[in-house]
This record gives C-alpha cells, structure tokens and sequence, in this order.
C-alpha cells in the first residue's frame, strides 16, 4: 500500500514517507535514519548518499550540515536505495576534486 506523502507547511518539503515509517538510511555504514525530506532520497543526507555512491572515504565529515543525525533503532529496516534529486557529483570527487567534498559539508 502506498503511503500517502505529507507537507511540512512551514518549510513547504514534501516529507519522505520512509522518515514516518522509521526507516534507516540506505547507506549500509550509516547509523541514521533517513531523511524527512524527500528531496534527499533514501538517504539521511546528500553526503552520506555521496559517500555511498562513490565509496569515498577522503572526507573527515560523513555527513553535511542538513542531516539531522538522528540514530536509528535497533531492529529498524534499511530503507532501499533511492538518490536524491539533486546528488552531488560523484565523478567529480572521484577525480580528486576536493572543493565537492568541502562544499558538500
């Protein structure tokens, strides 16, 4: 069954229904949940789904300034894999970009 999607009126995003359901990140290293925001895919941020994706492990931060890192609790279920709508760009970093990396958080 689908689950209906739900507007923060206050912030105008539309919440991830995955985030109601209490969903962890998709990234299987990641300790958080995902993401209320539905923009960000199944993942609690852009830079953890970066990180996934490009399997970099260059960056001191995980996680950027957005990620709420809100712990998941034991038992819940790893949500699939879904990017954001806008992820950052992973051939970039890839070749030693470091300012995406920065930028990212």
């Amino acid at each position: 069954a689908a689950v209906p999607q739900a507007v923060l009126p206050a912030k105008g995003i539309v919440v991830n229904p995955l985030f109601k359901a209490g969903f962890a990140c998709a990234n299987p290293t990641c300790q958080f949940v995902v993401s209320q925001n539905s923009e960000d895919g199944n993942y609690c941020c852009k830079k953890c789904h970066w990180r996934h994706a490009s399997q970099s492990k260059s960056c001191k931060k995980k996680h950027n300034w957005e990620c709420a890192k809100k712990f998941y609790e034991y038992g819940m279920q790893r949500a699939p894999h879904r990017p954001p709508d806008e992820p950052y760009p992973v051939e970039e970093v890839q070749d030693g970009a470091v300012q995406t990396c920065d930028a990212s958080g």
